[in-house]
């Protein structure tokens, strides 16, 4: 199973969205914008239960590792 790093950034319009790279670091997806990080981090959630093992890399540093 691939791992995959799921990159939380901020927008322009102070908006969030998330790119999701691949073990090698490219990107192979962005997200929409979100209006709040607490939006975009409940999509994310929802991705990692459907199976998807992943890091999230917070814009503010922090980094929360999801083991399934």
């Amino acid at each position: 199973m691939r791992n995959y790093i799921l990159e939380i950034k901020s927008s322009q319009n102070d908006q969030y969205f998330f790119v999701i790279k691949s073990s090698n670091g490219n990107v192979v997806a962005t997200s929409e914008t979100y209006t709040t990080k607490q939006s975009c981090k409940e999509v994310m959630e929802s991705i990692k239960n459907h199976g998807l093992m992943c890091e999230i890399h917070d814009v503010d540093g922090d980094v929360l590792l999801w083991e399934k």
